[in-house]
């Protein structure tokens, strides 16, 4: 029964309710933007810094502390993990590339942030990709595999417990994933991202390992998401 009070949806109009994105205040998605431009421009800086420094010097104390907590029915445990490995020579020079190859990339994306505050919310006379956004892409995957390869020597895998957890991860998504995509199962897909988080959570000396293949499987997947055209247009059409 209808009241004099309801109003009947016109043929043109939805009754979708009004995104997130377009709800959100156009100042504060700047701010937020230009606090990532900061602190990606100077974490830029300190690694190109620490790079040139090591390569200069031939020499560079990698030192690391990993702190891992896991909490079992309101009991939690840490551990932390210490250790420093001096480099001279020849393996000091490809760590300070390594750095600067990270410090590249970083740069490239402060870049790209920068314009994008520019721009403000005015959206660009041509939105679609172009020949620029697919060299940008590129370089930046070159460099974030430059920087991976060269601060993690894959030959550390079995002599260092961080460096195998590492790249142990990166292959269990990637096969996950490329399998699930061969065999149409997108469900599959999902469920290595519960159990992943849960070994990170139980397995306290992995954690740190899990978690940062993670964001690096994350990066390089993007990478090549946008790289790859025909993965670049079902995932535009998707957005």
């Amino acid at each position: 029964m209808n009241t004099e009070h309801e109003e009947p949806i016109e043929p043109g109009r939805t009754g979708t309710v009004r995104s997130t994105r377009d709800a959100t205040d156009p100042r504060v998605v700047q701010v937020i933007r230009v606090g990532f431009f900061l602190m990606l421009s100077g974490l830029a800086i300190v690694l190109a810094y620490n790079g040139r420094k090591a390569i200069l010097d031939r020499h560079f104390d990698n030192r690391w502390t990993t702190t891992t907590s896991t909490g079992v029915n309101g009991h939690y445990t840490s551990q932390t993990e210490q250790g420093e490995e001096r480099l001279d020579g020849a393996p000091a020079e490809r760590f300070g590339i390594g750095l600067l190859a990270a410090a590249a990339m970083l740069a490239e994306w402060s870049v790209g942030l920068a314009i994008t505050i520019v721009r403000g919310t005015k959206a660009a006379a041509d939105p679609s990709w172009t020949t620029m956004h697919s060299v940008a892409t590129i370089v930046s995957f070159v460099c974030l595999v430059t920087a991976l390869v060269l601060l993690l020597p894959p030959e550390q895998f079995g002599r260092r417990l961080f460096t195998g957890t590492f790249y142990g991860t990166i292959v269990v998504l990637s096969v996950a994933v490329v399998a699930a995509v061969v065999s149409n199962r997108p469900r599959f897909a999902a469920l290595i991202f519960p159990a992943v988080a849960l070994a990170a959570v139980f397995i306290a000396p992995l954690a740190g390992g899990i978690i940062f293949g993670f964001f690096a499987w994350l990066a390089l997947a993007t990478h090549v998401l946008l790289i790859v055209p025909a993965l670049r247009e079902r995932a535009l059409r998707n957005e």
